[in-house]
């Protein structure tokens, strides 16, 4: 995706999430939402967050919007945070978990 496309997908994330923990406090905490580069001119939104309190880190990397808005985008990454469903896989060398979306 392109840099713009990432920088609104995570103003639209920061709106979902403001709004979700109006409700009250979520298992999940968030660490870093970012826009990092990608391939080429290409760029990616990672989230690094934890499934709960004192667990293992995770990622979240959405690199592509195919089809999606960036709005559409956030809400993928806010329903698979919710879910609480957590990556299978080696943590990275930061010590993260990344699924990718």
């Amino acid at each position: 995706m392109h840099r713009h496309e990432a920088d609104e997908l995570l103003d639209q994330l920061h709106e979902v999430l403001d709004e979700r923990f109006e409700a009250g406090p979520a298992p999940y905490v968030i660490d870093t939402m970012t826009a990092e580069p990608a391939d080429g001119d290409d760029w990616a939104v990672e989230i690094v967050y934890e499934p709960s309190t004192g667990a293992a880190r995770h990622g979240l990397r959405l690199q592509t919007l195919g089809a999606r808005t960036p709005l559409e985008g956030a809400w993928e990454i806010y329903r698979h945070l919710e879910s609480g469903v957590i990556a299978q896989s080696e943590p990275d060398e930061r010590n993260v978990r990344w699924t990718a979306l």
